[in-house]
């Protein structure tokens, strides 16, 4: 989404003549919208615009991907801290409520499709895009909590995307950055296949969930060395469709992303078309400028010379056809509960705190101390983390009381060195709270091996990257993966400190 789709003769508004299925929205398509009035106000306008229902989509997993601002029914937890609550407390039932009070303000926000719950188990320590992102290390977990997530989102009228098929928790590039080769897990992909022939509302006529294709090559599986399983046919027709009997809509990942014009040097009209004959019905894309009413121009040109699959294409046109009405019979067994915005904030507050308390259990009666050390790596570390200016003021003025230095990144050293030093000179026992983001780790790790020849003990919260605590068996210290790094969950849980 655009909002140059409601200016005349725009590249957006040009697209919108041409009926999309739908739009995605990211945070700066938000930014102008004050109050959640504002933003249902928006969609209605949009929708107005167009002949046809439309998709209404974004990414709101809770944690590092979350498009909704806070003041319009965001700040949620990171799948990971969901998933860390189920394991400490199997019987709370924590992510079914959690997952029905996500999927409450997503319908009252006015949106009817959610690229979510992400299917990728986290799987290697260093990957740098799922991390968090993921429910768990445990493929089953993954599988038990996706399925309460698409459960909840049904029954609130919100259709799911599973991603990204065939796994993205097992390699150690981002997409956005570059094409990744991923080490097939059929852990991994046996999540997907259980899933999509799940009816997720046994209540509402079956729809199968959409699923994401992946921008990756996967050698195990693929006899293309070059193909990212997003464009190849033998993973999407074949593996996916005909021997898995997939019969619901794949749509690919952003098609802006750096792993997929990697793949095609650039050239995105190819990788349209290689993807649209590969069996894909649904092509994504992050803009809507004049690259991209081109590429639609492009595209229709090729379905008159015959360059288009006609078979394939038809088979989409029908499937398309299904979830449409699908989408319009949907919404008579969505819940439909009085919706109050003061009590719905007030929920956010009780999950959050009930999350962080069941955390912090192992914790809670030894942390003593009237100094803590905060290291937080700059935003640029993380493709995706933006502090909000209000949130880092948040963030310090709940932290300044019990915080007597602030560091954000490695480059510090020296002053990592000072407090360092003013710590060996204590008595007491003193904690490190490390506030953990991908590569910083060698620094940090050099910290705690400092703390821990001085005999301090050193707590971790991570807030990243989920670590693994064999990794520094040689250090004597409590691993806290935290899983999210929202400022009310950090300055809740140094207030309970």
């Amino acid at each position: 989404f655009h909002s140059d789709v409601f200016q005349a003769e725009t590249p957006a508004s040009q697209l919108a003549k041409l009926n999309p299925l739908g739009y995605i929205f990211f945070r700066a398509s938000l930014e102008a919208c004050p109050s959640l009035e504002d933003l249902k106000l928006l969609l209605q306008n949009l929708q107005a615009r167009h002949d046809t229902p439309l998709v209404l989509g974004l990414d709101q997993e809770g944690g590092q991907v979350e498009r909704l601002p806070s003041r319009l029914l965001g700040g949620g937890l990171s799948p990971f801290t969901v998933g860390e609550v189920e394991r400490l407390a199997p019987d709370s039932r924590f992510a079914e409520r959690y997952y029905r009070w996500q999927s409450q303000g997503i319908q009252e926000a006015g949106f009817n499709l959610n690229f979510f719950p992400t299917l990728d188990v986290h799987l290697h320590p260093q990957n740098p895009i799922i991390g968090n992102r993921a429910f768990s290390t445990f493929p089953a977990e993954v599988q038990r909590l996706g399925r309460i997530a698409m459960q909840a989102q049904s029954q609130y009228g919100i259709q799911s995307v599973l991603k990204h098929f065939p796994g993205h928790g097992n390699g150690t590039v981002d997409s956005h950055l570059a094409l990744p080769q991923l080490q097939y897990s059929e852990a991994e992909v046996s999540g997907f296949f259980r899933l999509m022939h799940e009816s997720p509302n046994h209540h509402a006529p079956y729809h199968a969930p959409w699923v994401m294709l992946a921008h990756g090559i996967y050698p195990d599986l693929q006899t293309s060395s070059s193909l990212p399983a997003s464009c190849d046919k033998a993973i999407v027709q074949g593996f996916l469709r005909e021997q898995h009997g997939f019969n619901g809509i794949a749509i690919t990942d952003d098609l802006n992303m750096r792993g997929i014009l990697d793949a095609f040097e650039g050239n995105q009209v190819d990788a349209c078309l290689t993807a649209l004959n590969a069996g894909v019905d649904v092509l994504l894309f992050r803009e809507s400028g004049a690259r991209e009413l081109k590429i639609i121009t492009e595209l229709a040109k090729a379905l008159l010379a015959g360059d288009l699959d006609v078979l394939l294409h038809r088979a989409s046109l029908e499937r398309l056809q299904r979830h449409t009405e699908w989408q319009v019979a949907s919404q008579n067994y969505a819940i439909q509960a009085p919706f109050s915005l003061e009590a719905w904030l007030a929920e956010r507050e009780a999950l959050h705190h009930e999350a962080l308390s069941c955390l912090l259990t192992p914790y809670a009666s030894t942390i003593h101390s009237d100094s803590l050390v905060v290291l937080e790596p700059k935003a640029t570390h993380l493709p995706h983390y933006v502090m909000e200016s209000q949130d880092e003021s948040l963030l310090k003025d709940k932290l300044n009381p019990l915080v007597q230095h602030f560091l954000y990144d490695e480059s510090q050293q020296t002053a990592l060195d000072a407090i360092l030093d003013t710590l060996s000179q204590g008595g007491e026992t003193s904690w490190l709270v490390v506030v953990w983001l991908p590569h910083v780790g060698q620094t940090l790790l050099e910290a705690l091996r400092l703390l821990r020849r001085e005999k301090h003990s050193v707590l971790v919260v991570n807030i990243g990257v989920p670590q693994e605590a064999s990794k520094f068996e040689e250090i004597d210290f409590h691993l806290l993966n935290l899983g999210t790094w929202r400022p009310l969950t950090i300055s809740s849980f140094f207030t309970k400190c």
